[in-house]
């Protein structure tokens, strides 16, 4: 798997061939590219303690697509020639349909146990503990998270919903391409 993005535009090359297919929402996307480089220190650093290993393409993705820029006609990511619209994602939980805005992708820290406790109420901290700290947000919504959930397999995170009101979490997406598929923006 390669992903690069040209113009702005994703691609994600796998044998080959582009997984993007023509015309759908996430071909009509234009990204930003981060304007500081990844923390390959904190990088290695969290492989090195949570046992795990973050695959190419996340960190590809978050270098060329986690940037964030403003301008008079665009916000990045934004879908293209369609200004201020937020691109994001549906999730679907067994109580709810949302539109999760990710125009705020987090960079990896030192201490994602931290981030995640520091928003989720203290005896479910506890109760999940386990697994809380084998998950690394990937973007913010107003209080909601995104995380790489590497419970499963240390080298190829599911994506997981936090929602911190309820709390509850929520299992999202068997991996990183289906979750980056699935981007799109609002119609309306």
């Amino acid at each position: 798997m390669k992903l690069f993005t040209d113009d702005r535009k994703l691609s994600i090359l796998h044998k080959g061939e582009d997984l993007v297919p023509r015309g759908s929402m996430l071909s009509q996307i234009a990204f930003a590219p981060m304007r500081e480089p990844l923390d390959r220190e904190v990088v290695g650093y969290l492989e090195a303690t949570m046992g795990i290993r973050f695959p190419q393409l996340i960190l590809d993705f978050l270098e060329q697509c986690g940037g964030y820029e403003a301008s008079t006609k665009y916000v990045y990511p934004s879908a293209l020639g369609k200004a201020f619209k937020p691109i994001g994602i549906e999730l679907r939980c067994p109580d709810r349909r949302c539109f999760f805005d990710l125009s705020c992708f987090q960079q990896p820290d030192l201490n994602p146990f931290a981030t995640l406790s520091g928003c989720l109420p203290a005896d479910f901290v506890q109760e999940n503990e386990t697994l809380l700290r084998k998950m690394i947000p990937l973007a913010w919504d107003n209080g909601f998270l995104l995380c790489l959930d590497f419970s499963r397999n240390p080298c190829e995170p599911a994506i997981a919903f936090v929602d911190p009101n309820t709390p509850v979490i929520h299992p999202m997406f068997l991996d990183f391409i289906d979750f980056v598929l699935r981007i799109g923006y609002l119609e309306h």
